[in-house]
């Protein structure tokens, strides 16, 4: 860590060079219990507990360096002119001469996208990928209630079984979610992968209605429900990455 530490109080803003995982930026939340850092646009964010010190700060990261470095994200997702292909759009990224601060998402045909930058835009900077991030899954909400909902639908009904209620959400990490009351809710962020992805999503998510846990039985009923391959979609949706972040 760059500079020597001391003992006193972390400030929300805070910023660290870590000499082995880089940018750490600190936000002091009340309410935390522990430290929890994710990466984000390439550095470090990392939640702080009240009252903790620089040295605190020290001793965490090197309890999870290994853990941060098995994770750090892999280059960005982003290219000048590079179409992103996938099973249901695709997109591409149009650097403009003078486009300016805009960041634009626009629709070119049924399923296809050009996300709109200024050509002078770098866009390996954490602030510009992340406003292309945002037209990423501004393009994924815009196609998310065609492409998911009438297949998780079918996919119940071939099943037998009936959610209460169908919701939409934004999140990459959680991909689905079932309700104690049967609400099922399906990431935008599916409508990026393959079908046999968005099915076992699905599926897994269809199989909570019936074990509210990941117990034996619930493992046992939803590789039922995925025709025996629960493992082996289990693992390609681990290794997955969804384009934005």
């Amino acid at each position: 860590m760059g500079g020597r530490l001391t003992s006193r109080a972390v400030v929300t803003g805070d910023v660290l060079q870590h000499r082995v995982l880089g940018e750490v930026r600190l936000t002091v939340r009340q309410s935390a219990r522990r430290f929890v850092a994710r990466w984000k646009g390439g550095v470090i964010q990392l939640t702080v507990p009240p009252f903790a010190t620089m040295t605190d700060v020290a001793a965490a990261l090197g309890r999870m360096q290994a853990g941060l470095l098995r994770h750090r994200p892999s280059e960005s997702f982003y290219r000048f002119g590079e179409k992103m292909q996938f099973e249901q759009c695709s997109i591409v990224i149009v650097g403009i001469d003078g486009y300016g601060a805009r960041c634009t998402l626009h629709r070119t045909g049924v399923s296809d996208f050009e996300i709109r930058v200024d050509s002078d835009v770098d866009l390996g900077d954490s602030a510009a990928s992340a406003a292309v991030g945002r037209m990423v899954k501004a393009a994924a909400r815009f196609l998310a209630p065609s492409v998911l909902l009438p297949r998780a639908k079918e996919l119940a009904a071939e099943i037998g079984v009936r959610p209460r209620e169908w919701k939409l959400s934004q999140g990459r990490r959680s991909l689905g979610r079932c309700s104690s009351s049967g609400v099922i809710s399906l990431s935008c962020a599916l409508v990026f992968m393959p079908g046999e992805l968005r099915d076992f999503v699905i599926c897994h998510e269809l199989a909570h209605l019936t074990e509210m846990n990941h117990s034996e039985r619930f493992h046992a009923l939803c590789n039922h429900y995925c025709g025996g391959r629960e493992r082996q979609l289990d693992a390609k949706l681990k290794a997955f990455k969804v384009p934005f972040e």
